[in-house]
């Protein structure tokens, strides 16, 4: 099904008093040599506090993993990245649950002496489509560009 972007109401808004509090654990590790492995999980509690009710678009659960392969012969580094975003509301009377997704992106980087890298990136892999508080986020995207450091 397509989403209609024109009659979703994107506008940010404040509320009075709010709390937010959770707990983030990252781990890092070199499983071996030039490969590496992150982890990191996020807990969040959210509440409006007029109302009593959590925060339109805000996990409670979040997971993150990425590895890291660097190959020095060729000054590549190959990246596969995965998030997951767990169940939340679509609005603020909490009554529209979302359910959670899982992403994953691929990335290729070839450096070109210190100031220079050339890479190529497929974000969404799998193709995941119609996620409704996700703009941008439909279907795979391939993307190859230059980068530049002075």
């Amino acid at each position: 099904s397509d989403i209609d972007w024109a009659t979703r109401d994107l506008r940010w808004k404040n509320i009075n008093e709010v709390t937010t509090q959770g707990v983030e654990l990252n781990v890092a590790s070199q499983l071996r040599d030039y490969l590496t492995a992150r982890f990191g999980y996020t807990l969040l509690s959210t509440e409006d506090e007029i109302t009593g009710l959590e925060l339109a678009g805000r996990p409670r659960n979040k997971l993150t993993l990425e590895l890291n392969q660097e190959i020095p012969a060729f000054n590549l580094n190959l990246n596969l990245s995965g998030r997951y975003i767990g169940r939340r509301y679509d609005d603020e009377e909490n009554t529209e649950r979302l359910g959670g997704y899982t992403v994953f992106d691929l990335a290729l980087t070839k450096d070109f002496g210190e100031h220079t890298q050339v890479f190529t990136r497929l974000d969404n892999i799998l193709g995941k489509e119609d996620i409704v508080d996700e703009i941008g986020l439909d279907g795979t995207e391939f993307l190859v560009g230059l980068r530049m450091n002075f």
